[in-house]
């Protein structure tokens, strides 16, 4: 289950709100290297310790919630995201 990526994880980190999943996907390590929220085992248990996690401890949870609203400004904007392709364009020599 590869390249999974729900809208909800863009607009929780446009929201600037920390996030709890389970590690399917791209969302685990995007989650894990950007401290954006807690991501469990592919289980309901691990993906319940992930909620707990951040609803036990509300400076985490506001931390996650900063990254996530400072990752959805810069590296994942859709401004970066086009300069991101136009690059990969030209060294195709798909543009000039």
């Amino acid at each position: 289950n590869r390249c999974r990526w729900p809208n909800k994880f863009g607009d929780h980190m446009a929201a600037g709100r920390a996030t709890a999943s389970n590690r399917v996907g791209d969302m685990a390590t995007v989650i894990d290297k950007y401290n954006v929220g807690r991501a469990g085992a592919p289980t309901a248990e691990g993906l319940a310790e992930a909620i707990l996690t951040l609803a036990q401890d509300p400076s985490l949870r506001a931390e996650c919630g900063r990254n996530a609203r400072a990752l959805a400004e810069t590296e994942i904007s859709w401004p970066r995201q086009l300069e991101r392709l136009v690059s990969f364009l030209k060294l195709k020599g798909l543009v000039l």
